[in-house]
């Protein structure tokens, strides 16, 4: 399934990286018969735990597998920069999970505007870019479409970079490392995303946490909104749960609507922003 390849992906860049940056190196297209290999050994692994249902579909994910190692070293290659892998895998408010050099057992608080909150997840991969910067980086083994045409925070609908950016500033100090300024974003290491990386352009923190107390008002009100926009549930794994999805889009934009309706006003603010 599509979310255990992103699975896979995961883990085998993590190993394989984990592996070059410890010699001291960077991981260049030099280095793809190396990844092959740990590929090899990942695909074995989860040929064992997921039987493939015939071998012409084991094969067709194994070449984009293979596909995908040739497209993150061309890219290392070819936007690295300055930049440095440092950290894989980091968890944060996780106690099950070993931190590792970077990571906490216990969550990230987030200082808002109007108070604060406590985030946990897992940063797939911290850069040193110079002195004192950093980037944060999560792999997408999917499209890039809704990347490529929305706004930075996409009306408070992507807010993993900003979130992990923050993680990852307080996750940095708390080990000792110089942090002056911490990008985030996104690189695609599959032939669908062919390689594309993509940093969101940068945000007033005042602006970020307008959109996060808008989305933190909106719960705290008891009103979890249903999109009125059906593009937004194109790929929701739960909208069969909702039924027809047009006709309740359809009733969310008339509650929408409907200004007498105070609890959905962050809704709207979110709706009309432009980021």
């Amino acid at each position: 399934q599509p979310y255990e390849f992103g699975n896979l992906l995961h883990e085998l860049f993590h190993d394989f990286l984990g592996v070059v940056t410890g010699r001291g190196e960077r991981p260049t297209s030099s280095a793809l018969p190396e990844l092959e290999a740990v590929a090899a050994r990942h695909l074995a692994r989860y040929r064992d735990r997921v039987p493939p249902p015939t071998e012409a579909s084991f094969e067709a994910q194994r070449e984009e597998l293979l596909a995908a190692c040739a497209i993150l070293l061309a890219g290392e290659e070819r936007e690295a920069g300055g930049r440095r892998p440092r950290f894989f895998e980091v968890p944060f408010g996780m106690p099950e999970d070993d931190g590792g050099p970077a990571g906490s057992a216990l969550p990230v608080e987030v200082d808002v505007s109007s108070g604060r909150f406590l985030l946990r997840g897992r940063i797939d991969r911290i850069d040193e870019a110079g002195e004192g910067r950093w980037s944060v980086w999560d792999y997408k083994s999917g499209s890039q479409r809704r990347f490529r045409d929305e706004t930075a925070l996409d009306k408070g609908r992507r807010l993993q970079h900003v979130l992990y950016a923050r993680a990852a500033e307080s996750l940095l100090r708390s080990h000792g490392e110089n942090v002056k300024e911490v990008e985030a974003g996104y690189i695609f290491p599959t032939r669908r995303g062919t390689g594309w990386r993509f940093v969101p352009p940068p945000l007033s923190r005042s602006r970020v946490d307008g959109v996060l107390t808008d989305l933190l008002d909106l719960t705290a009100n008891g009103a979890f909104v249903h999109s009125p926009d059906p593009e937004d549930c194109q790929y929701c794994d739960f909208r069969e749960i909702c039924g027809d999805v047009e006709k309740i889009s359809e009733r969310a934009g008339d509650k929408l609507a409907d200004e007498t309706n105070e609890s959905l006003q962050p809704f709207r603010v979110l709706r009309g922003s432009r980021d």
